[in-house]
């Protein structure tokens, strides 16, 4: 099963606001700059397709996590110990700082935020009935 990132757009119109504004100050005066609007498009796609591409996908006893261009990893279900909530803000393969941090038994630790979270820890849990799902 696929789960979409939780998506907090606060962060993408943080991140996306001063290129309006630019361009809105470059067109309202009818003088249109091709390499800033060039530049506007670019970033738009590019958060875009971030904003699309990011997701976790449970099967065949493995997370995989996806985000980006830049971001994929694929993990055994059966190495998970615990998982916690976490508010982070932390460079992650997630769009929003409520999130899930993962802990495998190897040390390496994962932040994730899927939408249908109690779905999400159900369906690991399932795969795996040893995992520690810790409350705040």
């Amino acid at each position: 099963m696929i789960f979409r990132s939780k998506i907090n757009y606060w962060l993408f119109f943080a991140i996306m606001m001063p290129l309006f504004i630019g361009f809105y100050g470059d067109v309202s005066g009818w003088e249109i700059r091709w390499p800033w609007l060039v530049f506007v498009a670019s970033m738009i796609c590019i958060h875009g397709y971030w904003y699309y591409s990011t997701f976790y996908k449970i099967g065949n006893g493995k997370l995989s996590v996806k985000s980006g261009w830049w971001f994929y990893k694929e993990l055994l279900i059966r190495d998970i110990g615990q998982i916690r909530p976490k508010n982070s803000v932390l460079t992650a393969p997630a769009l929003s700082p409520k999130r899930l941090e993962i802990d495998f038994k190897n040390g390496e630790k994962l932040m994730i935020s899927p939408r249908k979270e109690k779905v999400f820890l159900d369906q690991l849990v399932e795969i795996n009935p040893q995992i520690k799902i810790m409350t705040k």
